[in-house]
């Protein structure tokens, strides 16, 4: 995490020419007091005697960062809000002693804002000693979700768009749970994000109704119910209604596929739009895949071989392609191909191929004593009309809709 601390050092108003001339000034003593002596200057401090002197050559130690850049935890604490009615990503930093907001940020903020800048004669520092500038302070207006909040930031230079640190965190009560993918702020529970804005974890929904047989499991056909999910993660049971917990990738629409199951005596129903279970998503870094054997190869091979030799039929081919990201195995995706050749006859092949059926007789409840609403038919172009006319033709040729005498 950023640490900043403040240094009670007068630096002047810290205007951002000034803090580049700075810059380049401690860089060039820097440089110059790195630099070996050249050859006049040899001769000048040590005469002809000397001329033939090697300095030794600096050689920077070599560290070994590998054990350092494996990631120890998850990604950082990160809010989604507004400053200054601006949409912006918050870090929250227990290691900082104050708020800051980047400048790249504040310049975006309306101008009224911007007048209220105050100058600021201190800079901070960083974990690791470098200088951090500050070119002033600002009392801006901030959202997080439901949470209205007003507070101090320093505008600095920094990557993130605005850090919250320890006196955001004090006064509004935060409770941070490092194995939850929750903060609670005021008593408000607010799913966290990553650094991109992906949340953590999501719900997963069922997309159609299902009524699942007593003691019997059944997969079913879910999707995420928001758009900014991790591209993999894992699907666990988050109510009363068991769920098989899988490691799932996502189609691009947001839809998985899971495993249900009934442990009643009796039919279990489902409706659409019931949250199901939870999606937490993870990094592809943290994925072991398990090491196969030759002869296990030499099975999964020919298993593929034999799954693509199978015939599924041209309009259930997208259809498979979706089922097949919910598959465990390949033994699953050569189930899932044998079941839509035996049952292709009852999907449909065209829009148009719609079918009929005598089980359901379709009705539209209206209310009691409610008359039907009369108006006179819009007029339509001479190329809308023709259209419409073919569109109609075409209806009634394929049995979909029948004449209708009066309006």
């Amino acid at each position: 995490m950023r640490e900043s601390e403040t240094e009670n050092k007068e630096l002047g108003p810290p205007q951002s020419d000034q803090v580049e001339t700075y810059q380049k000034q401690l860089g060039q003593k820097q440089k110059i007091k790195r630099r070996s002596l050249s050859l006049p200057e040899r001769r000048k401090l040590h005469g002809d005697r000397l001329l033939d002197l090697k300095l030794p050559e600096r050689r920077e130690p070599q560290i070994d960062m590998t054990e350092s850049l494996k990631r120890p935890h998850g990604s950082s604490y990160y809010l989604p809000g507004k400053v200054g009615g601006k949409p912006a990503l918050f870090l929250l930093d227990t290691g900082c002693n104050t708020n800051l907001i980047s400048k790249r940020m504040f310049d975006q903020l309306p101008q009224s804002f911007k007048q209220q800048l105050k100058p600021c004669t201190t800079h901070g520092q960083l974990a690791d000693g470098s200088r951090l500038p500050f070119y002033g302070v600002a009392q801006l207006p901030g959202r997080l979700r439901d949470m209205k909040f007003e507070e101090t930031f320093v505008v600095s230079s920094i990557s993130e768009d605005g850090i919250l640190g320890m006196p955001f965190l004090a006064d509004h009560g935060c409770k941070m749970d490092f194995g939850q993918p929750t903060i609670t702020i005021q008593d408000l529970v607010m799913p966290r994000v990553d650094r991109y804005g992906r949340l953590l974890q999501n719900k997963v929904q069922l997309v159609r109704s299902v009524e699942i047989p007593a003691r019997s499991e059944m997969t079913v056909q879910c999707r995420i119910t928001t758009r900014n999910y991790y591209p993999v993660g894992i699907v666990e049971s988050g109510g009363k209604i068991p769920l098989a917990t899988s490691l799932n990738q996502p189609h691009k629409d947001g839809r998985i596929v899971v495993r249900c199951m009934n442990p009643l005596d009796q039919p279990l129903r489902i409706p659409a739009g019931k949250t199901v279970g939870m999606y937490t998503g993870i990094e592809e870094n943290d994925i072991e895949m398990p090491e196969v054997k030759l002869s296990q190869r030499a099975a999964v091979t020919a298993v593929k071989q034999e799954v693509r030799s199978m015939w599924v039929p041209k309009h259930l081919q997208q259809v498979y392609e979706d089922a097949c990201h919910g598959c465990r195995d390949e033994q699953q995706r050569r189930q899932l191909a044998c079941l839509l050749i035996e049952y292709s006859q009852v999907f449909s092949t065209t829009d148009d191929d719609v079918g009929q059926t005598t089980l359901v007789e379709h009705s539209v409840p209206i209310i009691e004593g409610a008359r039907p609403i009369h108006q006179p038919p819009h007029r339509l172009g001479p190329q809308k009309e023709a259209e419409a006319e073919r569109q109609i033709q075409e209806l009634l040729s394929k049995g979909l809709i029948e004449p209708a005498s009066g309006a």
